[in-house]
């Protein structure tokens, strides 16, 4: 007897188990859920990683409300895996692994700089990266929602044109990165083409540098030739370091244009000198005379009670535009098809007006170029998105 009461316990343990379990007493499974994959940096100075993510949830949070991404996909939801690099670049390749291998993930969203989107690349997963490539077609699993050097060039240049046509200009590239020749060949092309227009002679001097920057030597050479502007293309934490070496030689320096991968602000060290501004180019200012912009600038503020950056805006546009080539991959939204989706040339609507997509896996967007000066940001040129000829 005893015997018989413990088979009938066992299967009626079956029978409950088997209720509770995905496949349910109906015997009508529970679709899995469709993975996202987000690779950030907490550790930086201008919480990119953390931004990132924050865009990401309320795109996530807007995009399924009453459960609409269930229902687009077939009763299957839709989550996003955040992971942290902790400031190892070596950490975007395993993060990359893990997320395409053990979570499946059908897309993976990051990469802030080259470096970082050459990392996650290694993955054939499809990737929406918030760096401007600059390499066309260098992935073809790749699409960049960042600025293109050539592009950030063209409005730094514009921006200084419009200001103050500077006749004596100085650039220092940092050799080791792509971006930077591209950048600075766009920006003198521009200024050239300029001076030329309006017959004024003009002076533009190139220095580089690498692994060993010699600061005081470059800086001797600035301070020979006195520029009215100094045009930086490089890391923000070399800028930093140059910078220090021009304020301890107590050299004036009032109008600086800084490129690189987009940021903001924070990643700037002046070291408290009064006179220097420093003019940069970003895909996203929260200051935009822009109802697309002040709409998601609101929206993010309710949400999370502080102002977005460029890291919020860009992973924001980055989730929806994914799912958007999810619905139209549906319904086989596999990674092969989703890039298909993703990388069709085609004009798409983002947080600060239309992007367009180009068959190189980059984009053409409106690009502001802003001032810091005295811990304060504003506003000084506007480039709007042009669909390439």
């Amino acid at each position: 007897m005893g015997n018989l009461v413990t088979h009938r316990t066992s299967l009626a343990l079956v029978a409950f188990l088997a209720c509770i379990a995905p496949s349910g007493c109906n015997g009508t499974a529970t679709p899995p859920p469709i993975t996202i994959g987000h690779v950030g940096d907490k550790s930086r100075a201008d919480k990119a990683g953390d931004q990132a993510e924050l865009g990401i949830r309320l795109a996530l949070s807007e995009l399924n409300k009453d459960n609409a991404l269930t229902e687009a996909f077939q009763g299957r939801a839709v989550q996003v895996r955040h992971t942290d690099t902790r400031g190892n670049l070596d950490a975007f390749a395993s993060q990359a692994v893990r997320l395409d291998s053990v979570n499946r993930a059908v897309v993976l969203l990051g990469g802030s700089s080259a470096r970082e989107v050459s990392a996650l690349a290694n993955v054939k997963t499809p990737i929406v990266a918030f760096h401007g490539s600059s390499t066309e077609g260098s992935n073809s699993h790749v699409l960049h929602l960042g600025i293109r050097p050539g592009a950030q060039g063209n409005a730094l240049a514009m921006a200084c044109i419009q200001i103050s046509l500077s006749t004596r200009v100085f650039a220092i590239h940092d050799e080791r990165i792509a971006e930077s020749a591209i950048i600075g060949d766009a920006f003198a092309s521009k200024m050239h083409a300029s001076f030329k227009e309006r017959k004024t002679k003009a002076e533009l001097i190139t220095t580089r540098f690498g692994d060993k920057a010699e600061w005081s030597r470059i800086n001797q050479r600035l301070r020979e030739h006195m520029p009215d502007l100094v045009f930086f293309a490089g890391e923000p934490s070399d800028f930093n370091l140059w910078h220090a070496d021009i304020r301890s030689k107590k050299t004036d320096l009032s109008t600086i244009i800084f490129a690189a991968s987009d940021g903001d602000e924070k990643r700037f060290d002046l070291g408290g000198a009064p006179t220097s501004q420093v003019f940069y180019a970003t895909a996203f200012h929260a200051g935009a005379e822009s109802e697309k912009v002040r709409t998601f600038t609101k929206s993010y503020a309710d949400a999370y009670l502080e102002t977005p950056t460029v890291h919020a805006a860009l992973a924001y546009d980055g989730l929806r535009l994914t799912i958007e080539a999810m619905k139209r991959a549906a319904p086989l939204a596999t990674p092969e098809r989703i890039r298909e989706e993703l990388l069709k040339p085609a004009e798409i609507d983002s947080v600060t007006g239309p992007l367009f997509v180009e068959k190189s896996g980059q984009v053409a967007r409106t690009i502001y170029v802003v001032k810091w000066h005295g811990k304060r940001l504003s506003l000084v040129h506007t480039e709007s998105a042009k669909k390439a000829e």
